[in-house]
């Protein structure tokens, strides 16, 4: 279990396969899975984002998807990191992805990670740029991507999906810290 960042309240790690039971109770809940392209995941389907999507990707890239940890109760809360997606058309982006579970939202928790995964993007990783691909409908998420200095870039797709993306640049992220 390798750390990856630490905020005020949150320890962003690498996911073990061990993770899936505690994940699978938040990526089984239809509401914090209504914007998802795949739906509520069974214990199988968790396992499979585990090891096929998140561990895959840290192998791969250096970065993926990562356990979001609430410090007070040393609990897994959600997920939230980076992955290398098709945004239509065969064009790949580096897209910054979060989900929390629902007793977790509107605590700014969601912001406080994706803020961490912004800064590590454009710091450790010198990334040029981040997507975020969000349901238009999505407006809890296109707040934290707003709050995080990104800003609507045009229409894409996910999976087939149609969503909205949002981009911020180093250079943008460069003039948003000052």
């Amino acid at each position: 279990m390798k750390k990856i960042l630490e905020t005020k309240n949150l320890i962003l790690r690498e996911f073990v396969v061990e993770d899936a039971a505690a994940l699978q109770k938040i990526l089984s809940d239809k509401d914090v899975m209504r914007f998802s392209i795949w739906g509520p995941l069974d214990i199988k389907g968790t396992t499979i984002f585990l090891e096929k999507t998140a561990i895959e990707s840290y192998k791969k890239n250096g970065y993926g998807k990562w356990a979001v940890i609430h410090k007070d109760t040393n609990t897994l809360i959600g997920n939230c990191g980076l992955l290398d997606e098709d945004i239509g058309s065969n064009e790949i982006k580096t897209e910054l992805g979060y989900r929390l579970a629902k007793k977790f939202w509107g605590k700014g928790l969601g912001t406080e990670a994706a803020r961490a995964v912004r800064d590590y993007a454009f710091t450790i990783l010198n990334l040029d740029e981040i997507v975020s691909c969000i349901d238009k409908e999505n407006i809890p998420s296109i707040r934290v991507a707003e709050k995080n200095g990104m800003t609507f870039w045009k229409e894409g797709s996910l999976f087939g999906k149609p969503c909205q993306i949002y981009r911020i640049t180093k250079n943008e992220w460069e003039r948003c810290k000052k």
